[in-house]
């Protein structure tokens, strides 16, 4: 797994596979939310946030994922 990233309230982990964990940023341990994206790819960068965007990015892509 890479590093986390905190944003929106939330922390994000991203597994090699594309998994994406949302946690939430509390003292309590909570998963809100498991993600995935669909490629072949591998997943060795930590997640990063443009604006209001989630940036992932795999061996063979770059996603943006959030709201337009």
């Amino acid at each position: 797994m890479a590093a986390t990233r905190l944003a929106f309230a939330w922390t994000y982990y991203t597994s090699r596979n594309g998994k994406t964990f949302v946690v939430a940023a509390s003292p309590k341990f909570e998963v809100l939310g498991i993600n995935e994206v669909e490629t072949r790819g591998m997943f060795n960068a930590s997640p990063a946030v443009a604006g209001n965007r989630l940036l992932i990015r795999s061996d063979r892509f770059l996603y943006a994922i959030g709201k337009e």
